[in-house]
């Protein structure tokens, strides 16, 4: 009858092989979950600010924000803006103004990313 025998040397090597290969999985994983989270905060990023700017447009300016599309992670704020256009360009169309909606999401004071949309918006009597 014949045995299969290891020697000490033989065992250590697969044991080395084996913890190499265990690490290596778990570093992968780590990377996929670290990029998962990441693309996750992206997309809800994204997505309050693309609400945001729906609403606006859905229901003009002096409508404000309905704090409750959004996901409690970001600050919103908006403002009006002059369009970036060359000065002999008209703007103003009927009772409406070509003005630039800027969106911004932040976090403790910083400014993580922006919208920036031309819209046509009802002119006040003010003339803002």
């Amino acid at each position: 009858m014949k045995q299969n025998k290891f020697t000490l040397l033989e065992v250590l090597v697969a044991l080395v092989i084996l913890t190499l290969g265990i690490a290596g999985l778990l570093w992968q994983l780590s990377i996929a979950a670290n990029r998962a989270a990441r693309n996750a905060e992206t997309w809800e990023l994204t997505h309050d600010l693309t609400s945001a700017a729906e609403y606006l447009l859905l229901h003009g300016p002096e409508a404000g924000l309905d704090e409750t599309l959004f996901s409690g992670e970001f600050e919103i704020a908006y403002r009006y803006e002059d369009p970036r256009l060359p000065a002999d360009t008209e703007t103003l169309f009927g009772q409406k103004r070509l003005r630039t909606l800027v969106i911004e999401a932040s976090r403790d004071g910083e400014v993580l990313d922006s919208l920036r949309l031309d819209c046509w918006v009802k002119e006040r009597s003010d003339g803002r």
